[in-house]
């Protein structure tokens, strides 16, 4: 733990898409840490969690980490999964919505529409790369359709130490398999 109290509840890494919520540093049987990839942008060649991946250690314990060490795919994180989906997850997610409270509570709303895109044949819409990625620091417009929202409350007001709500919201791929993944 830090040797001062005065280090942030909550982090965030804009440019690279990493967010953190924490209850505080009392020590690991203590403290809650919920982590949310968004991916904005690029690895530059280090491979970090994929976009709309969370991760959760509390109490001492891990409740939801990815299984495959730092060499992260899709299908080694906490995600929405479409198995036979020809593009699989190699999209960047884009923050739409970012708050925070002082005890390290907040939410975020990530819009994850170049993760579960379907292919397109032909010319590509504009403001997206040879990729078919948003130019990054473009933003989509219009309500999210494919998403993943979490919010995370350690206000105590549930009588619960630690909420995490995840809502995923994907519409289209209809009739593709589909299945929620939690790593423990």
């Amino acid at each position: 733990p830090p040797a001062t109290p005065t280090w942030p509840l909550t982090w965030a890494s804009q440019f690279r898409g990493w967010y953190g919520f924490r209850n505080g540093f009392r020590g690991a049987a203590h403290d809650a840490l919920v982590q949310v990839y968004a991916k904005s942008s690029s690895e530059m060649g280090w491979q970090q969690p994929v976009a709309g991946t969370i991760a959760v250690q509390a109490f001492g314990q891990a409740w939801a980490t990815c299984q495959g060490g730092r060499e992260g795919t899709r299908h080694n994180e906490t995600l929405v999964h479409f198995p036979k989906a020809p593009k699989f997850g190699g999209g960047w997610g884009v923050v739409r919505d970012y708050r925070t409270e002082p005890d390290g509570s907040g939410a975020l709303s990530i819009d994850l529409r170049q993760v579960y895109a379907e292919p397109f044949d032909g010319s590509r819409p504009p403001l997206l790369d040879k990729n078919g990625m948003f130019v990054h620091g473009v933003e989509p417009l219009g309500p999210i359709t494919q998403g993943r929202f979490l919010a995370v409350d350690y206000s105590g007001r549930s009588g619960c130490p630690v909420v995490i709500v995840v809502v995923d919201r994907i519409d289209g791929n209809q009739g593709r398999q589909r299945f929620w993944q939690w790593m423990l």
